[in-house]
Formats: C-alpha cells, sequence, structure tokens
C-alpha cells in the first residue's frame, strides 16, 4: 500500500491526506524560505506519522515551525517535534497537553 502524497492547494502550500490520530483532520505545510534564503517551513496540525510522508517534508528543508490549532490536532507530537527539532507554537490553555515540547505559546 502506497501512502497518498500531500496534494499543492497554492504555490508552496500542501494539503496533507487526513489523518487518523486526528480524527481525520487535515494538515498542511507552507514551504517558504527567509531572509538568508535557509527554509522557514511552516507546518499546521500533524500529518499521519508516516515515513514517506515525512520524508516529503525533509525533501523541502524540514520544519521550522509548528503551529498546532487544537487539541485534537497535535496527533503523534511529540515523536514528530523529535524529528524535526523544531519549535511548536501552541495555544496558551492547550500547552498542558504537550508538557515534554518545547513551546512558543
Amino acid at each position: 500500500m502506497s501512502t497518498k502524497q500531500p496534494h499543492p492547494i497554492l504555490d508552496g502550500v500542501f494539503a496533507f491526506p487526513p489523518n487518523r490520530a486526528t480524527m481525520g483532520g487535515t494538515a498542511y505545510f507552507i514551504v517558504e524560505k527567509d531572509s538568508t534564503g535557509s527554509p522557514a517551513n511552516l507546518l499546521i496540525d500533524a500529518p499521519a506519522d508516516d515515513p514517506a510522508l515525512l520524508q516529503f517534508i525533509a525533501d523541502r528543508g524540514g520544519v521550522r515551525y509548528w503551529a498546532i490549532t487544537h487539541r485534537g490536532a497535535s496527533g503523534a507530537a511529540k515523536s514528530l517535534q523529535a524529528a524535526w527539532q523544531c519549535d511548536v507554537l501552541v495555544q496558551e490553555q492547550e500547552a498542558y497537553l504537550l508538557p515534554d515540547l518545547p513551546q512558543l505559546v
């Protein structure tokens, strides 16, 4: 079985397939560069913890910032953040759900 790949919805913006760990939620990946030309990619919510999807992200420079929009959207947050070593942005009242992650609240 092959993994369904993210599909582009705008230039530099990709939608991931629905993630069962987030009750069918869709994660989005915005590919961007900072002023020095380094990757400054933003992930919104959690894609499935799947090697093919993680490779898709790695091939585009990884994740610098990861915004989790609500408590049901974190999926496998701990293992994914460990793989990406990114900053996690989460709403302050939801931060207690992810106590072991470095967060920007």
